[in-house]
């Protein structure tokens, strides 16, 4: 059987807050938890992005950090000469 969709926000939305260095406490909890309940109320119709919105304005969230794709380009010479 699959979670309910605030279950499932609920599960995602601790444990990026876990992964970014922030304590969760009760406070922080019943935070969530009623901002999930504000977006069931309005209907919001993708639940876990309008929470991860308002809990990353309402909390300090760091923000992924992605590195490079690829190294620096840098010119270089094979030695052919100059012409």
């Amino acid at each position: 059987m699959r979670a309910a969709r605030s279950v499932d926000t609920l599960e995602r939305v601790l444990a990026y807050m876990e992964e970014s260095g922030i304590p969760i406490t009760r406070e922080v909890e019943k935070e969530v938890v009623k901002t999930i309940i504000g977006a069931l109320e309005r209907n919001e119709d993708d639940l876990f992005e309008t929470v991860m919105t308002t809990v990353a304005n309402r909390f300090s969230l760091a923000s992924p950090h992605q590195p490079p794709p690829t190294p620096p380009i840098k010119r270089g010479s094979i030695g052919y000469g100059d012409y």
